[in-house]
Parts: structure tokens; C-alpha cells; sequence
């Protein structure tokens, strides 16, 4: 149901609950068919515009504009540098009539609310938080798979100096592919900041707090690459599990990083996985950054080493009207030809 969200939160007042768009409504020219994910930051929407194209939206929640504006900005970027990677969502503009360039995001107004807003291509999945929820614990494969996939998108933010700094299974959207192998999309890219400047771009809101890096706890935050290695390494363990890291659910958020700090994780106790596997992960989520791997291309060298390399995604089979065509004209004149005969047979008879 449209409308505010309920939230337990002390920063979730009852003026700044966000707003959550229900189906059949619009946003300028867009329409809403279906809300995907509530995130901290943001919500992200299947939608349609223009005669019915399929979309993503991603609308900020009050108070968030400037972090999805970054992001946007970020995206067109790379896109204008032709830097493309499959598990990054592609931009639109935001105004069908003009050049992503000139509006890599756009503002309008609902029901007197103003919404920033950013428009994607449109892709058919889950987020990840919903295929746990209908599968606690995919095959260790497919997760590593997964994680393989994310090492490589995170590293290229990182050669782009952006932090991501909120990797979650609420910030990925995974698809499966026509082998049903499961390729994950990271539709949110946290606070895209540089270290430098976490100060004004990082908040603790765009993350839920089981999944905030220890150094980011305390004052001064030191913000590295090696937090967002710590962000997916929990990922990897909750997959592997079947649970989170740090259990979430009916937690206050003080008593959450109250476990942060303590670093208590329970093992995984999987006897299908290898030691090397099991120390792959607990490096990655190592209270200490420091004794983390020191960045995602290290991390990628270390899962191809003990894990089968990530099968190429085979594009779709075409349909070939062509021959489809031909078939039933052959068909159609064999047909035609049994009738005639029986027709001939017919009259012979008589």
C-alpha cells in the first residue's frame, strides 16, 4: 500500500517517514507497476514510459537527494567515457527528451512532495534480500559465482576512487540467465564517495548497521577500500550460512554494532567447504582492516583458485521468423497436398 512506512528508528520521525508509491501511480511520465525495494536511501520501482517502456526507478527518500544525484552523475560518467560493465545498471536520462547528459537525474512533484529521481534500464530480477528470504542458502557455487562477479564491478569503482561503503543484500539485484545461473546487478552504489570527502558523503543511514564496517564506528572514521572487502565478505558468509553475519531482525541497532565491535560471528560449520574456502571469508570479514585482503582483484585471485571460473552468459536464442515462416509454409502445401488427394480419391470413388 502506498504511503509512509512504519520505522522504529530514531531518525524515522513522523515528518520524515518515507514515502512508498503504490501501483497505477505516476511520476510525470512514468507509471508505477511494482515497488522492488524499500532501501535506506532510496526505493526502487518497476515502471513504464514512453508507450509502455519497461524501467527502473529509483526515487530518493527526503532528506537522500544529494547521494542518488552523485550516484547518477557518477554512472553518466562512465557511460560518457564508454565504460560500461554488465553488473552496473545503465542509465536513461531522466526526461525522455533529453540527452543524459543534461538530466543524469530529474526532480518533479507528487502530491506536493518534491522527488529526485534516476531512471534505469530495465532488468527482471530480485533484490537479494527477497531470493534469501525464498532461498536461505543457494549452492555454494552459484554464491561464490556471485561474490566472484561483485569483486570484479568493485573493483572498478575503486579504480575510479569511489567508495561504495553500504554493500548489502539490499543494494544487489540478482537475475538468472537463460542456464539459470544467477548474475547479480548492484543496483545501489552506497555513498560513491571518495575517502577524502566521506565527512560530507557518507552517512550511517544509507546502511542497514549490520552490514557497517568496524572502522567506520568511531571517530575519526577511516574509510578504505578494505571496508567495502568487509561489506561482501559478509554478503559471501550470509550466503554460504544461510544467516547474517550479525542477525538483524527484532535488534535494536545499538545492540547490532554493539556486536560489531565485538566481532562475534558464529562459524559457518558447512562440511561441503573447504578450509581455504572458510578462510577466504573470515579474512575478508577480519575486525581488523589491516589484516583484510589489502583489494578486490586479490580477492577475485584467491576465489578463481578454489572455485570453478564464472560459465560466460550465452545470449538469448533468437527467433528466426524466417524459418518459422518457411516451416509452415511447408507444412500449410502438404496439408494442401493430402487434401487434394483425398479430394481426387473422393470423387474416384464415386
Amino acid at each position: 500500500m502506498a504511503g509512509d512506512l512504519w520505522c522504529q528508528e530514531s531518525y524515522c520521525t513522523a515528518d520524515n517517514l518515507p514515502y512508498i508509491l503504490d501501483y497505477g501511480e505516476s511520476v510525470g511520465d512514468m507509471h508505477i507497476s511494482k515497488n522492488i525495494a524499500v532501501l535506506r536511501s532510496s526505493a526502487i520501482y518497476e515502471a513504464t514510459r514512453n508507450d509502455d517502456e519497461k524501467i527502473l526507478l529509483k526515487i530518493a527518500h527526503d532528506g537522500f537527494e544529494e547521494r542518488l544525484k552523485r550516484e547518477a552523475r557518477f554512472l553518466e560518467h562512465l557511460q560518457s567515457q564508454e565504460i560500461f560493465h554488465p553488473m552496473l545498471p545503465k542509465l536513461q536520462s531522466a526526461h525522455v527528451q533529453a540527452t543524459i547528459e543534461e538530466f543524469p537525474h530529474g526532480k518533479t512533484v507528487f502530491r506536493r512532495r518534491p522527488l529526485t529521481y534516476a531512471v534505469f534500464d530495465h532488468v527482471d530480477g530480485d533484490i537479494m534480500r527477497e531470493m534469501l528470504l525464498k532461498n536461505p542458502q543457494p549452492w555454494y557455487q552459484h554464491s561464490a559465482w556471485m561474490i566472484m562477479g561483485l569483486t570484479d564491478v568493485m573493483a572498478l569503482l575503486h579504480n575510479q576512487e569511489v567508495l561504495h561503503l553500504g554493500l548489502c543484500p539490499e543494494s544487489i539485484l540478482v537475475r538468472y540467465d537463460s542456464e539459470n545461473i544467477p548474475r547479480p546487478l548492484l543496483m545501489d552504489l552506497g555513498s560513491v564517495t571518495r575517502p577524502e570527502d566521506i565527512g560530507e558523503n557518507w552517512s550511517s543511514h544509507y546502511v542497514p548497521p549490520a552490514y557497517i564496517a568496524p572502522e567506520l564506528l568511531n571517530y575519526p572514521r577511516q574509510p578504505s577500500r578494505q571496508s567495502d572487502i568487509y561489506g561482501l565478505g559478509l554478503i559471501f558468509y550470509e550466503l554460504l550460512a544461510g544467516r547474517p553475519a550479525h542477525e538483524f531482525r527484532l535488534r535494536r541497532d545499538q545492540d547490532i554494532l554493539d556486536a560489531i565491535q565485538s566481532n562475534l560471528i558464529s562459524p559457518i560449520n558447512r562440511p561441503d567447504l573447504t578450509n581455504e574456502v572458510l578462510a577466504i571469508v573470515d579474512r575478508a570479514m577480519s575486525r581488523d582492516a589491516s589484516s583484510r585482503f589489502s583489494d578486490f582483484l586479490t580477492l577475485g585471485e584467491k576465489l578463481m583458485a578454489v572455485f570453478p571460473k564464472v560459465p560466460a552468459e550465452k545470449p538469448p536464442r533468437k527467433i528466426n521468423w524466417n524459418i518459422i515462416g518457411l516451416i509452415a509454409l511447408v507444412v500449410f502445401i502438404i496439408l494442401l497436398l493430402f487434401a487434394t488427394a483425398y479430394f481426387l480419391a473422393g470423387n474416384q470413388t464415386l
